[in-house]
């Protein structure tokens, strides 16, 4: 099986606010800073313990187990659960228009460092065969 998480830290590059703001609502700020920061990636059950996933599913059920997750939110009116989500979501949102070219000048910055473009060289190749 695979793992998940944000490993950017490990090849040099610095997330943007946003994906910081995007994980500590999944799994709490203390574990989302020190996963970010440590480059962490999660097997898929300890992953679910920390709340990154909802659910494991074998790939065999992916399709089955999707089509009953999908049919739960359809029994909500659409108009209701987009309103819902976007309240929810309205600060986020705000703040990521409000810093979209700041952020795009600082990941450009970030990824084109000569220190970044050497780690990274580096990560692909302990990628080759």
């Amino acid at each position: 099986m695979g793992t998940i998480g944000l490993n950017e830290a490990k090849l040099g590059l610095i997330p943007p606010y946003w994906m910081f703001e995007l994980i500590s609502r999944a799994i709490g700020a203390l574990v989302a800073e020190k996963s970010i920061c440590l480059g962490a990636l999660y097997s898929p059950e300890e992953a679910q313990r920390i709340g990154l996933v909802d659910r494991i599913v074998d790939h065999s059920h992916v399709l089955e187990e999707a089509l009953k997750e999908f049919s739960r939110w359809f029994l909500i009116l659409s108009e209701s659960r987009r309103k819902v989500k976007f309240t929810a979501r309205q600060d986020f949102i705000d703040k990521f228009e409000d810093n979209r070219d700041k952020d795009i000048t600082e990941f450009c910055d970030n990824v084109t460092s000569e220190a970044v473009q050497k780690q990274i060289s580096k990560y692909f190749h302990r990628l080759k065969p």
